[in-house]
């Protein structure tokens, strides 16, 4: 055989090594498609896209609902479930429990409230991804892209007939606040895509309002009323800083700033009343979980101790009582071999004696009544009355209210709740 025709001969056997080997590649890469394609079978996925405009709030506002149903096709585990519609970016995980053979099912259903509206009637896209893995080999992520048609819902669970909506909106509100003498009420306000946060004061008479403090979300602490309304004292903490507390005289405009060690820990701020003294919680740095219930002197720029924290228990809550020399907190004890529970205490100020008022208290916070006699609690998210030992409840809905606050002649009491998913402020008539 010549040499010409060798190489003719190694090159035809070079030619049908390559061609076998691509055909070999180009199956296999079918096959790990078509394997990839059927590791996460989808057996039902329902996503509603409602305009709730149920009597009741001050506006409307849409949310979106699914209800997916899926199950592996081979060995491994779903793990996270995304949501992307408009403003909505959702996502949640599935599984916790490492690998799940072939066949598991997977059942996955959510509301999600968005600050998006849309016409009844009108198309709204949505993307749903659901990804997985599995040992030894790549799953391809399941992912659907589909549209929604808005319904509406009038039917949704409705305020107490007594209630009404303040706030809302464009803005996330909380922590009211009546003045002395019932001309105005404040609260916070910020949006969720700003790092700035607003004390606003509300006109009780029409829908005035105004802007009285601005800061960083982060650093504003709690505030309060002073000088017969015509201070509003708030606390401001910078990390690695000095805490201050500010004085702004609501008449000239004009701040008066102490600056004291330690980190305000809470977001509220009481005010005894006669005095230039403000009853908060105070650490040592921003890094502590709690923190120890403080005298803050704004004459003598000092802080003074009441209660350590741990000594008898985390402090969850405080208030003034009906008197001007005394207060109420209540500290949650963790002894029993079931749990915890909450035991609230009188402190005398004058003397600093402490004693028990509520041996078992089945609640979060505690606000005493302008009649001195009755108090209203947090229990369950919702708010009771306790008058004269005898407990009525005020509010009746799937929400949590928080952040109590009578109106001066006792009618009316305002607070923060977030039905439907948005904290704003709302008013309750007793």
């Amino acid at each position: 055989m010549s040499v010409k025709s060798r190489w003719v001969k190694r090159l035809i056997c070079f030619i049908v090594f390559i061609l076998t080997a691509s055909c070999s590649s180009e199956s296999n890469r079918e096959s790990k498609e078509t394997q990839e394609q059927t590791a996460i079978l989808l057996d039902s996925l329902r996503v509603r896209v409602v305009l709730d405009a149920t009597p009741g709030f001050k506006y409307p506002r849409m949310y979106h609902e699914f209800h997916f149903v899926g199950h592996l096709n081979i060995p491994g585990v779903i793990d996270i479930f995304a949501y992307k519609s408009g403003s909505i970016d959702y996502g949640a995980q599935l599984d916790f429990f490492g690998a799940r053979p072939k066949g598991v099912k997977y059942r996955h259903s959510d509301r999600i409230w968005s600050s998006d509206l849309a016409d009844v009637g009108s198309e709204v896209p949505y993307s749903f991804r659901v990804s997985a893995h599995s040992k030894g080999r790549k799953i391809r992520n399941l992912t659907i892209d589909s549209i929604a048609v808005v319904e509406k819902n009038t039917d949704g669970p409705r305020p107490f007939a007594k209630s009404k909506q303040l706030t809302g909106p464009d803005y996330f509100c909380g922590s009211p606040l009546y003045s002395q003498n019932g001309k105005w009420l404040y609260y916070k306000e910020y949006k969720r895509e700003s790092h700035r946060v607003r004390i606003v004061r509300l006109s009780t008479e029409n829908d005035f309002h105004e802007s009285i403090v601005e800061c960083n979300r982060g650093d504003l602490g709690g505030y309060t009323l002073a000088g017969r309304d015509t201070k509003l004292v708030y606390a401001v903490n910078k990390w690695k800083q000095k805490s201050k507390l500010v004085i702004k005289d609501l008449l000239t405009g004009k701040n008066r700033k102490l600056s004291f060690n330690g980190f305000f820990r809470d977001s509220k701020l009481i005010h005894i009343p006669t005095t230039q003294k403000y009853l908060c919680l105070s650490a040592e740095n921003a890094a502590r979980m709690h923190g120890d219930l403080v005298l803050v002197d704004a004459a003598n720029v000092s802080i003074d101790v009441l209660v350590s924290d741990g000594s008898a228990g985390h402090i969850l809550f405080y208030n003034a009582g009906p008197g001007t020399k005394e207060i109420y907190y209540g500290v949650q004890l963790s002894k029993r071999p079931f749990g915890s529970w909450t035991i609230v205490k009188r402190m005398d100020l004058r003397s600093r004696h402490v004693e028990t008022f509520i041996r078992e208290f089945h609640g979060t916070e505690l606000v005493w009544a302008p009649n001195g006699r009755d108090f209203a609690f947090i229990r369950d998210g919702n708010i009771y009355l306790n008058e004269s030992g005898k407990e009525r409840r005020i509010t009746t809905y799937p929400g949590r209210d928080r952040s109590l606050s009578f109106a001066p002649d006792g009618s009316r009491i305002v607070f923060a709740s977030n039905r439907r998913h948005e904290y704003q402020v709302w008013q309750v008539v007793l």
